[in-house]
């Protein structure tokens, strides 16, 4: 549907919701202005445009996110919401937490083998007090080079 077909199909249920003696009143050049005026306000489209209906209980609820650049003046933004700047602030720190969040997750997600790996690399130590072959192999170590070394050693203990 093009913008001029929107606009008119927008016009007609507008002019369709007039009562009709007040509909009466209205010149045709009144008419055309409004037509005109509405070809030039015409639902642009967006680049993003998402439109979901949810069934829901009852009746169901629907969903509409729109993006795109924005076309209004800061007069126009601060007479339509006051606090739109404080909103605006509010929506990119509350978005870039969101973003900084999901980014750390994907981070510990793709670090996580790497620190499980080095977890897993042996860190051999000797035991000084096991100075002899016999006491070391009995607590489950290794004898080797006149020492004992215990090979599943925690570089955090």
């Amino acid at each position: 549907m093009t913008h001029a077909s929107k606009a008119n199909s927008s016009f007609q249920q507008v002019v369709n919701r007039i009562p009709p003696a007040t509909l009466a009143t209205f010149t045709d050049e009144q008419l055309d202005a409004l037509q005109q005026a509405f070809q030039y306000f015409s639902w642009r489209k967006h680049p993003v445009d998402v439109r979901l209906s949810i069934p829901w209980i009852g009746r169901g609820i629907y969903l509409v996110v729109l993006a795109g650049r924005e076309r209004r003046s800061v007069q126009r933004l601060q007479s339509d919401d006051p606090h739109y700047l404080q909103k605006t602030v509010t929506f990119l720190v509350l978005l870039t937490l969101a973003v900084g969040g999901g980014m750390l997750l994907f981070l510990v997600k793709v670090l996580q083998p790497v620190v499980e790996s080095q977890a897993a690399i042996d860190h051999p130590t000797s035991i000084p007090w096991l100075n002899s072959a016999d006491s070391c192999e009995h607590t489950g170590r290794t004898w080797r080079d006149e020492a004992c070394w215990d090979e599943e050693h925690d570089p955090s203990f």
